[in-house]
């Protein structure tokens, strides 16, 4: 059995197309498992209202406990061999369940791994209307894939129960709690495959908040990519330089964010360490970045009036992508 699990958090316009989309999977066994995250909406009726019309779904009501909190949460109710998350604004194809069951099972694969497509607003999603076949991903193949290319959302994946364990999303972590779990997973895992077909939709927000004013849980990102960096260094070592290059990243984000929102002096402190790190860390990576980043960097070094008014104008700091702005607005609890 395939236990899908739903955190739901203000999303009540787009629940009901999430929710069909998952009633509608023609893999046979299947649990639904929606997580009301305290959401101040409808979405707890519309939870309730689906549960008492079909016999696969459950919810979970509880006090909001952020998007981590609401997975885990999932995490112990559920009772499949096979785990799946998907966002409760976001769609699935009919046959994504199927075919990466299908996959997994194959040869015993510890992780399944699908592609995705965006859409916006009504946007029509065409069927993926050719079964893809799996490609290996040795264990070595699946960090880089999931690390080096930083495919690690917690959607568009099949994970073994087993594997799983006691393993749970680390709470009260905003930006990149998803990476550390799954490089937590991946510690477990000897072997994957990847389903290169688009069977995850992924709704780009018009209401995202990734423009608003500075959240200090954007400190977060470093905090992941730290650790992220410790687990490298004891089981993937060959991804070392990857590693202090996405730390390195993590810093000019901040600053970026920390500069656009017109609060580097409010975070003093922060400021001056991650200034500190970029500048002592910077000819290590140098070769890594892309030619933008070197720009930045260099800007932000002699020239920070013009950086600050950069940024500040053209909102720079953006970096953050929908993922991390839809999970930040999860963790928002009411004000």
């Amino acid at each position: 059995m395939i236990s899908v699990i739903v955190p739901i958090y203000r999303v009540e316009a787009y629940l009901e197309r999430c929710i069909e989309s998952i009633r509608s999977q023609t893999a046979a066994d299947l649990e639904i498992i929606l997580v009301d995250d305290g959401s101040p909406d409808r979405c707890g009726e519309i939870c309730d209202r689906y549960a008492a019309i079909d016999d696969r779904i459950r919810v979970v009501h509880q006090e909001n406990r952020g998007l981590s909190g609401a997975r885990n949460a999932g995490l112990e109710t559920a009772r499949g061999e096979y785990l799946c998350f998907v966002d409760g604004d976001d769609k699935i194809d009919p046959g994504m369940l199927k075919s990466m069951e299908h996959a997994i099972c194959s040869d015993a694969y510890d992780l399944a791994i699908c592609g995705y497509r965006r859409f916006a607003g009504d946007e029509a999603i065409p069927k993926t209307e050719t079964e893809s076949r799996g490609e290996l991903l040795t264990e070595k193949a699946l960090w880089e894939e999931v690390f080096g290319r930083l495919s690690n959302a917690a959607w568009g994946k099949l994970y073994r129960r087993e594997r799983i364990g006691e393993l749970r999303f680390p709470e009260g972590m905003i930006h990149g709690e998803d990476l550390i779990f799954n490089l937590q997973y991946l510690t477990r895992c000897k072997k994957g495959v990847i389903l290169n077909a688009p069977y995850y939709h992924y709704r780009i927000r018009e209401d995202s908040i990734t423009g608003s004013a500075f959240r200090e849980s954007r400190f977060d990102e470093i905090a992941a990519k730290d650790a992220a960096l410790k687990l490298i260094e004891a089981h993937r070592p060959e991804l070392l330089e990857t590693a202090k290059v996405y730390c390195f990243r993590a810093r000019m984000n901040v600053l970026r964010a920390l500069y656009a929102g017109g609060e580097e002096k409010n975070y003093a402190e922060k400021t001056r360490e991650c200034t500190a790190y970029v500048r002592e860390r910077y000819a290590g990576v140098s070769g890594w970045l892309r030619r933008k980043e070197r720009i930045e960097f260099r800007l932000f070094r002699v020239a920070k009036p013009l950086y600050r008014l950069l940024v500040r104008r053209y909102a720079i700091g953006k970096e953050a992508g929908d993922e991390g702005a839809r999970q930040a607005e999860h963790h928002c609890t009411r004000l």
